[in-house]
């Protein structure tokens, strides 16, 4: 779990983070978090359901970047 964590946290600061960017480079970020998270042992469907909880709340943490570890805990339950 600590691994999910962590991994989901730095590609959601890095999506973040490219947010004056072109949709390509931070569909990539997810994409790359994808295959970290089956490398690390994480089932393919559990990978997949992090990697689109994880666009899905791209847009409002960049709104409203407090709210990130609420963002975190919603994507990881």
């Amino acid at each position: 779990m600590t691994t999910e964590r962590r991994l989901v946290a730095a590609a959601l600061d890095d999506a973040v983070a490219m947010a004056g960017w072109r949709l390509l480079g931070r569909r990539r970020r997810t994409t790359q978090l994808y295959f970290q998270l089956r490398a690390h042992g994480v089932s393919w469907r559990r990978a997949r359901t992090l990697v689109r909880r994880t666009r899905k709340a791209l847009p409002g943490v960049r709104r409203e970047p407090k709210a990130r570890a609420t963002a975190l805990d919603l994507i990881l339950a």
